[in-house]
This record gives structure tokens, C-alpha cells and sequence, in this order.
């Protein structure tokens, strides 16, 4: 059996951050966090705690990453700087000024599960080319 995918991600993210937290339940010995404000919100409840957790921290920013993605850089986190910015068609891999907390709490609260990428938008995140990211949805998207 190979590596978990989440295994690959934690690995790509660890040297390049203060340290990882996983939203949305927990895994080997990664805290998790519960989504924020509410369950069933989708990756913006993930982002919503990993900000609310990174604020608490005195952190500045949060890199963002889905668990089903492969060839993450180990530059991401300097590649995306400054902060708001989101990997080009992989709006979930992102980095996310903790000062935008409020703001994407309130539209949380007010629109549900709103898509990241649309939230990118909302808030002017650039895009930024990243060659190489691999989502993986099925066995089949390994090959």
C-alpha cells in the first residue's frame, strides 16, 4: 500500500509552515479543527477555522491545501505571497491573510457553502500558476 494522499500533502506543507492543523477531523497526530462557523459548510468552514486558528496563534497568514492534492512545491507558500492569492485552477490551495477572518465569516453566515474559488474573487485573491498540482478524485486520476 502506498503513502495516504493526506501523507503527501503534510509532507509538501510542513517545511514551508509554523506548523499544520486539519479542518474538518483529525488524522495521526495533526489537531483538528471543527469547521467554523458551523458544520456543512464545505472548504469554506475549513477556511474559516484554519484563519479563526492562525489569528489566535499570531500567525499572519494560513496556507490552505486540500488532502487529495499531489505535486504541491516546496516554494508554495513564497510563490503565493503576498497573501491573498490561490494556486490557478486549484483555488483550494491557497494563502489567506488572517485578517480576512471576519469577512469570510460574514459570508459564510450569510451565503452557506460558497465555493472558494468564488470567494477568491469576492475578496481579490490573484491567481497564480503552479504548474504541476494533481487533484485526485479517483484511483484512476493516479496514473
Amino acid at each position: 500500500m502506498g503513502k495516504p494522499l493526506l501523507a503527501h500533502v503534510t509532507d509538501a506543507l510542513a517545511p514551508q509552515t509554523a506548523g499544520l492543523v486539519l479542518c474538518g477531523r483529525s488524522w495521526n497526530d495533526l489537531p483538528g479543527l471543527p469547521d467554523h462557523p458551523a458544520p456543512g459548510l464545505g472548504p469554506v468552514g475549513g477556511l474559516c477555522a484554519a484563519l479563526q486558528h492562525g489569528r489566535s496563534h499570531g500567525f499572519d497568514a494560513i496556507l490552505l491545501a486540500p488532502c487529495d492534492l499531489l505535486g504541491i512545491p516546496p516554494d508554495t507558500a513564497a510563490r503565493l505571497a503576498p497573501a491573498p492569492a490561490v494556486a490557478q485552477d486549484q483555488w483550494l490551495l491557497g494563502l489567506w491573510p488572517v485578517g480576512l477572518f471576519e469577512e469570510i465569516e460574514a459570508v459564510a453566515l450569510t451565503e452557506g457553502a460558497v465555493s472558494i474559488r468564488r470567494l477568491a474573487g469576492l475578496l481579490g485573491a490573484r491567481h497564480v500558476p503552479l504548474p504541476g498540482l494533481r487533484n485526485i478524485n479517483r484511483p484512476a486520476d493516479l496514473g
